[in-house]
């Protein structure tokens, strides 16, 4: 998580390289291709997989904090909740964006939210510290 907020940040070449690295790779491109044109419960499932794999910060985002929940049960639920907010949120922002295309706005909300991950970077180090720690 911290290497993706100075990733977002342009500290760092981190999400760049990895994002340009799935998004070419011979073996991930042809399959989420033919999961996404079959209506099979498993493609679905297959492309739930896959999405993991797309360059995305937020898939990254909650993936890693269903992994870090130390729960099978738990990290469904998180990717769960992310799943169903993932729709009416892309639709508000897709149309609120139409109105703040300001190239000033953009790049504050950036940072803004590179700081923030940053900052839950370091609380999930820290609570992994702990965790190692009491043990």
């Amino acid at each position: 998580m911290i290497l993706m907020g100075l990733s977002l940040m342009g500290k760092i070449k981190f999400l760049t390289s990895l994002e340009s690295m799935l998004a070419t790779n011979t073996l991930i491109k042809p399959l989420f291709s033919k999961l996404i044109h079959a209506k099979s419960f498993a493609s679905f499932y297959g492309l739930g997989m896959l999405n993991g794999f797309l360059p995305c910060g937020l898939v990254y985002f909650f993936a890693i904090s269903a992994a870090a929940s130390g729960s099978a049960f738990w990290g469904a639920v998180i990717m769960l909740i992310f799943g169903l907010t993932t729709i009416p949120s892309l639709l508000s922002f897709g149309y609120i964006i139409g109105f703040l295309k300001s190239g000033n706005f953009r790049e504050i909300m950036i940072k803004l939210a590179s700081i923030l991950i940053i900052l839950y970077g370091l609380y999930m180090s820290y609570t992994g510290y702990t965790a190692v720690v009491n043990l």
